[in-house]
């Protein structure tokens, strides 16, 4: 059984170590439960090159063995498709971003649950936003304003749309047009009923700046619109079916810092979504 993981990346950097680290413990983890699989990781760098190279080849005298594809401006989707032809032979294709960490038995379990539920299509697993690790209150302010709703577990339930910083996908490809922004919304409309999203957390680094958050925003809502145009009245059914709850008890027993947090958050949310998004649009298939 082959495996082929995939790091697409734009500017990423800092965080490869911690990133390697992860995948190093869990390819030796899972070589210990199933020593039959077989990995290949490969970096795919879509944008520019310098800084993620700076990163990489200060780790190429690692004892880690991993291939460097540069697609410059290609798009996510499209950096991800040229990778994983570039590695044609492949069982289960596994995308991670460049920022998160998780722990050594979670790409061993991804495979696990995919061979034994035959109906499955992808694993992924719930996302949670790091405590802010830099320095500076006001910094750290705006940092728990961005990330409330992730960094204090705000909702009922996992998300089952934002699931794209770790998928492990049957096959080795993914089934989504170049075009796309959100790759895994169009996911979860297009196998809806066919992903498991676990408990277990991956962890990543959340939006530090009012310029990152509102930028993403854009993003967000241009590729939200994207996918309504594909799928139409199914859009809605999903989105309506899976909408996401406020957990109201859990928010009553934040401190009343973190529930000011959060009114600045609902502010912040009616201003960018609301109205700035309804203005800019975002115009590329890039990040």
């Amino acid at each position: 059984m082959r495996v082929n993981i995939i790091i697409p990346t734009k500017d990423g950097g800092e965080g490869f170590q911690r990133l390697f680290k992860c995948i190093k413990d869990s390819i030796l983890y899972s070589k210990k439960k199933n020593p039959k699989i077989k990995y290949s990781v490969s970096i795919a760098i879509n944008g520019d090159q310098q800084k993620p190279l700076k990163f990489l080849h200060a780790l190429e005298n690692d004892d880690f063995h991993f291939k460097i594809y540069v697609c410059p401006r290609l798009g996510k989707v499209n950096a991800i498709e040229y990778a994983s032809y570039k590695n044609k032979k492949g069982n289960y294709l596994i995308l991670i971003d460049d920022d998160v960490t998780f722990s050594e038995s979670l790409i061993y379990e991804a495979i696990r649950d995919l061979e034994t539920n035959r109906n499955l299509k992808i694993i992924s697993y719930q996302n949670q936003v790091l405590p802010y690790r830099g320095r500076g209150r006001l910094k750290k302010f705006v940092y728990d304003i961005i990330n409330i709703r992730s960094l204090k577990k705000l909702y009922l339930d996992v998300d089952p749309f934002l699931f794209g910083r770790f998928m492990t996908l049957r096959g080795n490809t993914l089934p989504v047009p170049n075009c796309i922004l959100l790759e895994d919304l169009y996911l979860s409309i297009l196998f809806d009923g066919q992903i498991l999203i676990k408990k277990k957390c991956i962890y990543y680094e959340g939006l530090s700046s009012l310029t990152q958050h509102i930028k993403r925003v854009i993003m967000l809502e241009t590729a939200r619109n994207q996918i309504k145009n594909i799928f139409g009245a199914k859009y809605y059914q999903v989105v309506r079916r899976n909408r996401r709850v406020i957990d109201q008890k859990r928010l009553q027993c934040l401190n009343f810092y973190y529930q000011l947090c959060f009114f600045l958050y609902k502010l912040l949310r009616f201003f960018t979504n609301m109205v700035l998004a309804k203005i800019v649009r975002h115009k590329t298939a890039y990040w």
